[in-house]
């Protein structure tokens, strides 16, 4: 499995097949995820391609291709300001040791 976070720089002939699969395939990827893209264009094109890789070609490219998952789910996790909330008073009451009230882990944990 492809980690997100580590670093993987393509060699000059890696990026050029990169660049060219994702021209040749945006129609088909237009729908779907940079991760989804970045698994896809690794067994295709026989070498490692990370979602970084993708966001770069997309950048040489000019093009806007997939959404970036991390965005998404960071974006949904810090709009729902209930759970937010509650997580900080779940965090609150395991200082004090205190113990935390079921209803307050629920929502922490939805």
């Amino acid at each position: 499995m492809i980690t997100p976070h580590k670093k993987n720089v393509l060699t000059h002939a890696n990026t050029y097949k990169l660049t060219k699969w994702l021209d040749e395939n945006k129609e088909a990827l237009t729908n779907t995820t940079q991760a989804k893209i970045a698994v896809k264009a690794t067994s295709e094109l026989l070498f490692t391609v990370t979602t970084a890789n993708i966001w770069g070609a997309c950048n040489v490219l000019g093009i806007k291709l997939g959404q970036r998952e991390m965005r998404a789910k960071s974006y949904a996790l810090h709009n729902d300001v209930p759970r937010l909330i509650a997580k900080h008073l779940v965090y609150l009451y395991a200082k004090l040791g205190e113990p935390v009230p079921q209803s307050l882990s629920d929502v922490a944990n939805r």
